[in-house]
C-alpha cells in the first residue's frame, strides 16, 4: 500500500492540516501523563490534555464554539480491522510519527466497503490535523515498527462515550456503536464479534453441557434465560425450555459458574428484551469491577475504626488495591507548585462556582490538589481501567496542604471518579458500584442525626406518609457535587474551624467544602463491606431526599426510607455498619441486589416491611 503524506493533495478529500497552534503543550502532555501500552486503548476525555488553554483555541475555531473533549488513542497497531466515522471532525496530533487508514462514506454500498479504498496516509510528530465527517478512520498504525503511537483525539464532548438507548429505524442505526460513532468493521475482527457480556437464550430444552460450556469460555458476564412456549402447538411445536432451564441451572452449578438468571427465566421475544434491558447495568457494574483499582492515601483515621476493614475480598472481586501514605501525596502535591495547568483548572472550578464565591483564594491550591489526583491516576492505573480513591482527609491534612479537599473529592465524583474521605476504601467502592448502576454521580453521606421533632411537625407530618424515625439527615463535611445540590456554594470546614483555627475572624486552611441542600428526589442507599474475617455483605435501602430546608451546613439533606428505624436498629447497628453510606439518586435497588448476588455476596440486607420481621427482632415489643 502507498502511504501519502498529509501534506500531499490525496489528503484533501479527508481532512487538511490545521496551522496557528501551539501543539507542544499536547505533544508533552501527551508524552508525559498518558500511557504507551502494547495493544490500542483509547481514552475519550483527559484531564491533562483538557487542561491546556489550547482546549479552548480548538473549541471556539476547529469546532466554532462547541464544547469538546480531549482525548487520546495509543499504543501499538499495523492492521486494520474496522472503519467508524462521526457527525462531526475529529482533531489528531501525535507524540510519533503515525499512519492513518481512511476512507469516504460515500464509498460505502449496502453496508459495505471495499477495502481497496482505503487510502494510508503518514501524518508526522507534531503535526495537528483535521479529519472531517465524512471521512471513515480508525486507531492508527505506527509509522515506525515497534515504536507505537500517542495520538490526541478531539471530538465534540460526549463522543464515544455511552451509546443512547435507541429502537434502530434504518440500516445506518444498526452501525452505531456509541455516542456519535457508527462502526463499520471487519467480519473476522475481534470488534465485529467480541463481545463484552453474553445473554445464553435456551431455545428448547438442550442441550445442557455445550449451553453451559459456554460459561466456561467466556470471561465476562453472563445471563441465562429461556424462551416461554409459542404459538400453542404443542404437539410438533413444543420446545421444553421451561425443562431445560432447571437442567442448565443445575449443570452451572456443577463447573462452579456464576451467572444472572432472572426473577422468571422463561419469557416471550419481547419479555427476553426486557430482561437484557435490565441485564446492562448488572453487566456494567460487573465488568466495571474487574477493571477497577482503588488507591488509598493514608492509614484510617484514629476512632474511625468503622472504616478499617480487610481488603483481602476486593482482591476476591478482582478489584485491585494500591495503598500510600498521606506523605507520598503530600510530595506528589508539592511537586506541582507552579503547574502551568493551574490557571485552567481554576477556571473551570470558578466556572462552576460562579462569581459570588467568597472563597475564590484557596483555588489555586485546589487546581493543583486536582491535578496531583489526576497525574496520580493517569500514572499509576497500569492494567487497570478505571479508577477510585479513598483518601485521609483529617486531622493533619489541613495543616500540610492547606485546606479541605471536599470540593475536588465532589468534581471528581462528579466525573465517575469516587473519592471517599476518611480512607472508606469499601466507600468509595460502593460509590463506584452505585455509579456503574446508575450511570449518574452519586456520593456518600453520613447517616448522620436524627430529624429534630420540631422539623418534623412542621414540614413533614402530614404532607409525606413517613413516622419521625423513619426520617434521618444525611451529611458530609462538602464532598457532594454540584449537580446534586441546591444552590451549591464553597464554604469551609466548621467543625474544624472551630479546633484548628478558632482565632481567625475568616477560615483559612478549612476552607474547600462544597455545601448545599442535596436536591429532593429518589435514592438508594447501599454499601458492601467486608467482615473482619473477609466475608463480604451488603445492604441496600430505597427511599427519598425530602423537599426540606436542612438548616445546617454541609452537604446535607433530609432523608425518608421506610421502616427506618428497624432497619437502623437490624442491619446498621445489628450487622455492625460503619457510619457511611454511598448514595443513589433514582430507585437502583432491584439492580444492586443482583450485582451483589452476582458477586457471591450471602448477607444482603435491606429495609424490610413492617409484617416481615428481622431475625434479632423481637416480637414482643
Amino acid at each position: 500500500m502507498k502511504i501519502y503524506s498529509v501534506y500531499d493533495p490525496e489528503f484533501r478529500p479527508y481532512g487538511q492540516v490545521l496551522e496557528g497552534y501551539d501543539t507542544a503543550p499536547i505533544v508533552e502532555a501527551l508524552a508525559n501523563h498518558t500511557p504507551l501500552p502494547e495493544g490500542v486503548e483509547y481514552v475519550p476525555s483527559e484531564p491533562a490534555l483538557e487542561s491546556l488553554s489550547v482546549k479552548e483555541q480548538m473549541q471556539d475555531h476547529v469546532f466554532g464554539g462547541m464544547p469538546v473533549q480531549l482525548g487520546w488513542c495509543n499504543g501499538h497497531n499495523t492492521k486494520l480491522n474496522c472503519l467508524e466515522y462521526h457527525r462531526d471532525s475529529e482533531v489528531n496530533l501525535g507524540v510519533q510519527d503515525f499512519i492513518l487508514l481512511l476512507g469516504l462514506r460515500q464509498d460505502i454500498r449496502d453496508g459495505v466497503l471495499d477495502t481497496a479504498a482505503v487510502k494510508a496516509f503518514r501524518c508526522p510528530s507534531g503535526t495537528m490535523i483535521e479529519v472531517y465527517a465524512t471521512a471513515l478512520h480508525y486507531a492508527p498504525c505506527e509509522a515506525k515498527a515497534g515504536q507505537g503511537f500517542q495520538v490526541l483525539v478531539a471530538l465534540p464532548k460526549g463522543t464515544n462515550t455511552e451509546k443512547p438507548n435507541i429502537q434502530p429505524k434504518n440500516t445506518e442505526d444498526t452501525w452505531m456503536t456509541a455516542r456519535n460513532k457508527w462502526l463499520l468493521a471487519h467480519a473476522e475482527s475481534s470488534e465485529a464479534a467480541g463481545v463484552n457480556a453474553l445473554c445464553v437464550f435456551l431455545g428448547n430444552f438442550g442441550p445442557e453441557t455445550p449451553e453451559t460450556m459456554i460459561a466456561d469460555w467466556f470471561d465476562g458476564p453472563i445471563m441465562y434465560t429461556s424462551a416461554a412456549e409459542g404459538d400453542g402447538d404443542l404437539h410438533d411445536g413444543r420446545g421444553d425450555a421451561y425443562c431445560g432451564m432447571l437442567n442448565a441451572s443445575y449443570n452451572l452449578g456443577l463447573r462452579n459458574r456464576r451467572v444472572y438468571i432472572p426473577d422468571y427465566p422463561c419469557e416471550t421475544a419481547e419479555g427476553v428484551a426486557q430482561q437484557i434491558r435490565e441485564f446492562v447495568p448488572i453487566a456494567r457494574a460487573i465488568l466495571g469491577l474487574m477493571g477497577l483499582k482503588i488507591f488509598a492515601f493514608g492509614p484510617r483515621p484514629n476512632d474511625f475504626l468503622a472504616c478499617n476493614a480487610p481488603i483481602k475480598a476486593l482482591y476476591d472481586l478482582g478489584v485491585a488495591v494500591e495503598e500510600h501514605s498521606e506523605l507520598d501525596l503530600l510530595v506528589a502535591y508539592n511537586k506541582h507548585k507552579d503547574d502551568p495547568r493551574i490557571p485552567a483548572k481554576m477556571a473551570q472550578m470558578q466556572e462552576e462556582l460562579g462569581g459570588a464565591n467568597p472563597y475564590a483564594g484557596v483555588l489555586p491550591r485546589l487546581a493543583q490538589y486536582e491535578l496531583t489526583l489526576e497525574d496520580w491516576m493517569a500514572e499509576h492505573l497500569g492494567c487497570s481501567k478505571y479508577a477510585a480513591f479513598a483518601n485521609k482527609c483529617w486531622p493533619a491534612f489541613q495543616t500540610e496542604f492547606g485546606f479541605v479537599p471536599c470540593y475536588v473529592n465532589s468534581r471528581l465524583t462528579g466525573r465517575g471518579i469516587p473519592v471517599s474521605c476518611e480512607v472508606d476504601i469499601y466507600g468509595t467502592l460502593s460509590e463506584y458500584i452505585g455509579i456503574c448502576v446508575s450511570g449518574k454521580p452519586v456520593t456518600l453521606l453520613d447517616i448522620n442525626n436524627s430529624v429534630p421533632a420540631s422539623m418534623y411537625q412542621e414540614h413533614i407530618a402530614g404532607k409525606a406518609p413517613y413516622r419521625l424515625n423513619e426520617t434521618f439527615m444525611g451529611f458530609h463535611c462538602g464532598n457532594t457535587c454540584s449537580s446534586l445540590l441546591r444552590n451549591p456554594h464553597m464554604g469551609y470546614q466548621l467543625i474544624m474551624k472551630r479546633d484548628l483555627e478558632p482565632d481567625l475572624p475568616e477560615p483559612d486552611i478549612t476552607r474547600g467544602t462544597m455545601e448545599g441542600d442535596i436536591k429532593a428526589g429518589e435514592i438508594t442507599f447501599c454499601r458492601l463491606q467486608s467482615t473482619a474475617d473477609t466475608q463480604l455483605r451488603a445492604y441496600i435501602a430505597q427511599g427519598e431526599v425530602l423537599d426540606v430546608a436542612t438548616q445546617s451546613f454541609g452537604s446535607i439533606g433530609v432523608f425518608a426510607i421506610p421502616e427506618m428505624n428497624r432497619f437502623y436498629r437490624h442491619v446498621l447497628i445489628e450487622k455492625r455498619y460503619p457510619h457511611h453510606g454511598a448514595v443513589a439518586f433514582g430507585h437502583y435497588g432491584k439492580a444492586l441486589f443482583e450485582v451483589f448476588k452476582y458477586l457471591g455476596v450471602a448477607d444482603i440486607a435491606y429495609n424490610q416491611p413492617k409484617n416481615l420481621p428481622y431475625p434479632t427482632e423481637n416480637p414482643f415489643c
